[in-house]
């Protein structure tokens, strides 16, 4: 299959922007999706043991009042289920579903996948000590005109365009 070419970026954010109003109007919330992965590893750890999920008190705000079915009732666990559907659907129609790594001439596959790994970690990390990803904090925070989601989103820009001078010369 050949593969297509990106969308637009005022396409794209116009769409953005049209979901998280309508998910606005429909849920009285804006979208995010790292607390979905917490809930999740809360939901599967409270599989094996109830006990540690009540007597810890990060896992137990995951899951909630409803306990063990409080996974299948919120909406952040299926927003990142549709986020990774659309994401395979997307890479399937555009021709780009394939095994690649991509890295710079510089740069050996070895390092490329440790950075990605330690860089996973940082971000993992950042998004619980957040209280939120960069869609929850940034687009929606940002759409609701809250000043801490404008301030975060400059925060990420800066951060991203310090941090690409840094590993610039891997790319390159």
């Amino acid at each position: 299959m050949q593969q297509r070419g990106y969308w637009g970026t005022l396409i794209g954010g116009f769409l953005v922007g049209t979901t998280l109003f309508i998910f606005y109007y429909v849920s009285g919330a804006g979208f995010g999706a790292s607390g979905g992965f917490s809930r999740l590893s809360s939901f599967i750890i409270a599989l094996f043991s109830e006990s540690y999920i009540a007597s810890n008190a990060y896992t137990a705000k995951a899951l909630g009042d409803h306990g063990i079915t409080h996974i299948l009732y919120n909406r952040i666990f299926f927003i990142d289920i549709g986020i990774f559907i659309g994401g395979f659907v997307s890479a399937l129609i555009g021709g780009r579903l394939r095994f690649s790594t991509d890295k710079g001439p510089s740069a050996p596959t070895s390092y490329r996948y440790a950075m990605a790994f330690f860089g996973g970690i940082l971000i993992a990390y950042a998004t619980r000590y957040a209280r939120g990803c960069t869609s929850g904090q940034g687009l929606a925070g940002a759409g609701a005109f809250s000043v801490g989601g404008w301030l975060f989103l400059f925060c990420v820009f800066a951060g991203a365009y310090l941090t690409a001078r840094l590993f610039r010369r891997q790319w390159l």
